[in-house]
């Protein structure tokens, strides 16, 4: 089981939850985006809050909400 703690980990799972990409799976991230995309997705988050601090989750959570509900539509064209 990945990290939850780890930089970038609701953004991952905004991924999984959109479908994106498969999980669980012994393909690697990257891989998987290059063989069904042609490349990876960039994403940009920042917060000025300390990593960990707990204050920033809800609007982490709900930004990778709604990037999983952009990616599924954008993956839908």
């Amino acid at each position: 089981m990945g990290n939850c703690l780890a930089v970038g980990a609701l953004l991952k799972a905004a991924l999984i939850c959109a479908k994106v990409v498969d999980f669980p799976s012994d393909v690697p991230l990257k891989v998987q985006l290059r063989d069904k995309y042609g490349s990876g997705f960039e994403m940009e988050t920042w917060s000025h809050l300390p990593h960990g601090s707990g204050h920033s989750c809800i609007s982490y959570l709900s930004s990778s909400v709604f990037c999983a509900k952009l990616i599924k539509v954008l993956t839908m064209i």
